[in-house]
């Protein structure tokens, strides 16, 4: 009897942990639920004290893609949506809901927002493209936009369970956002600008091949920060230094949160700082003279300065160039360094290595490892090919020249230009006035002699200013093709009929001075150059 009451108690004691462990489980699992669904809104009136209310039946799954609306605060916005396009004003009653691939463009006057979940935000600025995609097939790319051109501004507020990250795709780079505000940039050359405001964010470089983000290139951006991805092979980043258009555009936003900050904004009040905002930005593009219309080239240019226009089947390339008589001037390829420097290498504004060789023209050098690329950090301004220093009568870097099959420019003792193919091919004769080799050959004995297949990926596509020793005739030729790829610099020089021309370093170093001006650059510091002394 005494052991069947005690076998009772233990079952009933066990019934009662099992129900309450029952109990706190479920309330548990709804406390979770209930964090991740709506919540009917009800006065205090409305739910008994200490109620808990009930959670709608909408599926959680609905929360984790999240609505997006298109408010357009200035202007027009064109969404086209598959074979369908649509305009959309700022008269628009109410916002316009997004669907899955919308393609987004604004016009020269507009800006727009899109809402994305309750507390992120999209904005865009006039001549800005976009593609908003709510979800995809690829888990790695649930909610991202393509932002194929113009300036954005993000401000993403990271939703636990709901979206953990949104990823800005451009032609050249990922940004991975987790809780942060910024602003992109997409120039018309493709080239990216990241400017972060709060927080930090990740930024991958796009695989050329693949069109997806390279792990291995993985940069995080800090507070302050600015990152430039223009399909070179690292990602550049420093301190942000916006221009007057770029702080027109922080203003616009900082003052569009603060509004919805306070809950204080109407439509109405967002919208007259848009059409403020876009009337300064004209007024500051009004003010600024408009460029020059530039004569059409049709061959080489003559003595001097000169700054034309250059059409070609690739397009349209300004052409800044310096030309002179071979028999009026000498040609001196100066270096910083008299000898081999294999980091830390000395430098110098391209106007000094004028003036100390009494020169009234000058152009960047070869291409060098400069101290604000990330991995030039063991080589610092220092250049590796064959360069004859005309000062000290030295050739430096020769050791490891040969056998290098990178062109070499000569103007011998006599006055005599020098195309040679390959480096070496040629001696060491420091007889000579100058040497310099180059990287590639753009046009030898009057024909285009680039090969795409032999250059790398940056000479192919990336655009910018391209430096060039050119030679027609008698005249010789220190030139700098603007907005142009190594392909389409020989195209300019062959549709002009230069006999011979061999690039040379261009983009952040490009400079070109003549008779005490520059008329490109200046450019970093260079530890190399070539100039022009007349005889």
């Amino acid at each position: 009897m005494k052991k069947r009451i005690i076998q009772g108690v233990f079952v009933a004691v066990a019934a009662l942990v099992v129900t309450m462990l029952g109990y706190f489980i479920i309330q548990k699992k709804d406390a979770s639920r209930l964090s991740l669904v709506a919540i009917p809104s009800a006065s205090p009136q409305e739910l008994p004290i200490n109620a808990t209310p009930e959670p709608t039946e909408q599926p959680m799954e609905a929360f984790v893609i999240p609505q997006a609306t298109l408010t357009v605060l200035k202007g027009s916005v064109t969404i086209t949506r598959g074979a369908k396009t649509m305009i959309v004003k700022d008269d628009a009653p109410s916002g316009t809901h997004l669907e899955e691939a919308d393609d987004l463009l604004t016009n020269e006057n507009s800006v727009a927002e899109i809402a994305y979940t309750s507390d992120s935000m999209i904005r865009m600025a006039p001549n800005t493209h976009l593609v908003f995609h709510l979800s995809s097939d690829d888990s790695e790319k649930e909610g991202f936009i393509e932002h194929l051109l113009g300036t954005i501004s993000v401000h993403f507020i990271k939703l636990l369970g709901v979206q953990e990250e949104f990823r800005v795709e451009t032609p050249t780079a990922v940004a991975v956002v987790r809780g942060t505000k910024f602003i992109v940039q997409v120039l018309k050359d493709k080239q990216t600008k990241l400017s972060v405001i709060d927080h930090a964010i990740d930024v991958y470089r796009k695989d050329e091949r693949t069109r997806r983000m390279s792990i291995e290139t993985q940069q995080t951006v800090k507070e302050k920060q600015r990152a430039i991805i223009d399909g070179k092979k690292q990602i550049t980043l420093g301190d942000d230094k916006p221009d007057d258009i770029e702080k027109r555009w922080m203003t616009f936003n900082e003052d569009a949160d603060v509004l919805r900050a306070q809950q204080v904004f109407a439509q109405t009040t967002l919208r007259s700082l848009a059409e403020k905002y876009v009337r300064d930005v004209a007024s500051r593009s009004a003010s600024v003279k408009p460029a020059v219309s530039l004569k059409i080239a049709e061959s080489m240019p003559g003595d001097g300065y000169s700054k034309t226009l250059v059409k070609t089947e690739y397009g349209d390339f300004p052409l800044s160039c310096i030309g002179a008589n071979k028999h009026g001037i000498r040609v001196v390829t100066d270096a910083a360094n008299e000898n081999d420097c294999k980091n830390d290498c000395a430098v110098m504004p391209l106007e000094s290595y004028a003036q100390r060789n009494g020169a009234f023209a000058a152009i960047n050098g070869m291409y060098f490892c400069p101290s604000d690329y990330s991995w030039c950090g063991d080589k610092k301004n220092s250049f590796d090919t064959l360069l004859f220093h005309s000062r000290a009568k030295r050739y430096i870097n020769s050791d490891n020249n040969v056998y290098s099959t990178l062109p070499f420019f000569v103007f011998d003792g006599g006055g005599t230009p020098k195309f040679v193919g390959k480096t070496q091919e040629w001696g060491r004769d420091t007889g000579i006035q100058a040497g310099i080799a180059g990287n590639p050959m753009l046009v030898k004995d009057g024909r285009n002699v680039v090969e795409e297949y032999s250059i790398d990926a940056k000479q192919r596509s990336g655009k910018g200013p391209k430096g060039a020793i050119a030679q027609k005739g008698e005249m010789m030729y220190l030139c700098i093709v603007s907005n142009a790829t190594v392909p389409e610099s020989a195209q300019v020089f062959s549709k002009l009929g230069a006999d011979n021309a061999m690039n040379i370093d261009g983009g952040g170093s490009a400079a070109l001075w003549y008779n005490g001006v520059y008329k490109i650059g200046p450019g970093r510091q260079l530890p190399n150059a070539v100039l022009f002394v007349r005889r």
